[in-house]
């Protein structure tokens, strides 16, 4: 009888995290401001997929169908699911090519500036060593070879008329709730762990700043195929507590440095990718 009224006190807290958090959603979003004039069509010359060894002349190239298949998944500037494997420069800025990889597929492709990049992005200039990517026509960030990620401007700041509220007032609730539903992953209700997952999904980027230090947790959980949703039906049988953040991170901002629900995957694998996360995160 106590360990289901623990049950049900976690599902409660839970419960209340994702009401907060929408309610915080509600209180945040900004004013609409008006539209942007349509700006004028633009034709990217069209290429056959080709391998990432070859250079194919800029009035060639087009946007390969895998590419344009994820046009309308629109990436955050500090996550865009993209990797710089090589920047390659040519003669004239037209020759210049850079080798980027999907981060979701393992896709790597040579694109030219001006090109689509899977999720929505567009590459703008390359340097050396280094790319600069506009993501979701919003923000210019620049990838280097050696996986660095920096904000080069975010364009969003010309665009809003007054700084977004916050919803001050819900801030606390909001960052206890996270912490209550993290803790609550540890519950040997699966039940309770699963309704945890959802909710730290449900807060969606804010939280995840509040999370990812419990990255490298090693804390025993209930083994269970738990759902990790966004954008498909992920699942995956976690083992320790950080196994189910670093799914919750995955899942909210579509990057992946490691798969933590490999069966077979060693104890210095799963802190090795932790450790990916944290650096990412710049901690």
């Amino acid at each position: 009888m106590r360990a289901e009224a623990a049950g049900w006190t976690a599902l409660a807290v839970v419960a209340t995290f994702v009401v907060a958090v929408l309610y915080s959603a509600q209180g945040s979003a900004p004013a609409p401001s008006a539209p942007l004039p349509e700006a004028p069509a633009v034709v990217l010359p069209w290429v056959a997929e080709v391998a990432p060894s070859t250079v194919v002349a800029a009035m060639e190239r087009g946007v390969p169908p895998s590419v344009e298949a994820t046009a309308d998944v629109v990436a955050a500037a500090w996550a865009p699911g993209l990797r710089l494997v090589e920047a390659r420069r040519g003669e004239t800025w037209e020759a210049h090519r850079a080798l980027i990889e999907d981060a979701t597929t393992g896709d790597a492709r040579l694109y030219a500036i001006g090109d689509l990049l899977p999720h929505g992005s567009l590459l703008v200039a390359v340097s050396t060593a280094a790319v600069d990517v506009l993501v979701a026509d919003m923000e210019l960030v620049r990838l280097d070879e050696k996986g660095g990620l920096r904000s080069i401007h975010d364009f969003r700041t010309a665009l809003e008329a007054q700084p977004l509220a916050r919803a001050p007032e819900l801030a606390d609730a909001y960052v206890e709730g996270a912490a209550a539903a993290v803790q609550a992953t540890l519950s040997e209700d699966p039940e309770v762990v699963q309704a945890a997952i959802d909710a730290l999904i449900e807060a969606g980027e804010p939280a995840v700043e509040l999370i990812i230090a419990e990255a490298s947790s090693e804390a025993p959980v209930a083994a269970y195929p738990y759902r990790f949703p966004s954008g498909g039906e992920r699942q995956g049988t976690p083992v320790v507590q950080g196994d189910v953040v670093i799914g919750v991170l995955e899942a909210v901002t579509g990057q992946t440095f490691g798969d933590v629900f490999r069966p077979d995957i060693t104890r210095a694998e799963r802190l090795e990718i932790a450790g990916k996360w944290r650096s990412w995160w710049g901690g």
